[in-house]
């Protein structure tokens, strides 16, 4: 038995020993990525943390050397981590860019031409509830709840006119696109609260106005937006039809 185990483990250990002088051999000749597509990498991703508010940025590229020496890159896969749209937080936020030119600026990268851009990302429920408390202050203790389709948003509140007023209220609403301005924004269909004299239509303007919406008007790419659903604690949205 004791034979037996140790044979396995020689014989794993040499499986092993294979597969990483394998794998150095083929980072050697470059099978991975060529020191001129890791250079031209690295510059991409410098160049996007100028541009990009995120917390992690990594870059695909695709394209041959040859294509590089030009200044083209047919595909660019941009993966962002925690990237800031205004004040909302998007857990994931992905880039495609296609037929892009560039041209190298001393230890940089200068893009020319970003070519055509499809942007995807995903914001979480707590995000949402994060970006409102900061947008919208007026709207105390802020709760928002992302459930089939719609977007609930709950709080106190809390305004100051010639006498103080404070009101529970509760709106239901869902995502609408602008099709000239390409940004999506909330649109409420249902709201209570438990004050009269406060009108829920205007708090229910103010908040689409100034909180939750979802644009690129700020972003180095600038499609606009095709697509926005809610499900399953989150936002997702798209630039893609």
């Amino acid at each position: 038995m004791r034979k037996t185990k140790r044979t396995w483990l020689g014989v794993l250990g040499c499986v092993l020993l294979t597969l990483l002088g394998t794998h150095r051999a083929a980072s050697a000749d470059g099978i991975f990525g060529s020191p001129l597509q890791e250079d031209v990498t690295r510059r991409f991703e410098a160049f996007l943390k100028g541009e990009v508010r995120a917390e992690r940025v990594q870059v695909a590229l695709r394209a041959s050397d040859d294509e590089l020496r030009e200044g083209r890159i047919p595909e660019v896969r941009i993966f962002c981590t925690g990237a800031l749209l205004g004040t909302l937080r998007c857990d994931r936020l992905v880039v495609l860019l296609r037929a892009v030119t560039f041209r190298p600026s001393g230890k940089d990268l200068l893009l020319e031409d970003t070519g055509q851009a499809e942007v995807s990302g995903t914001v979480l429920e707590k995000d949402c509830e994060k970006s409102l408390k900061s947008s919208f202050p007026d709207l105390k203790n802020a709760v928002v709840r992302l459930e089939g389709q719609r977007v609930v948003v709950a709080g106190a509140y809390a305004k100051s006119y010639v006498v103080p007023v404070r009101a529970f209220v509760k709106l239901y609403g869902k995502y609408v696109l602008d099709p000239q301005s390409g940004e999506a924004s909330l649109a409420f269909e249902k709201a209570t609260n438990d004050n009269p004299f406060i009108s829920t239509e205007d708090i229910a303007k103010a908040l689409s106005r100034k909180s939750l919406r979802i644009s690129l008007a700020e972003f180095f790419v600038k499609p606009p937006l095709r697509d926005v659903r809610v499900d399953k604690r989150m936002v997702w949205f798209s630039t893609k039809p």
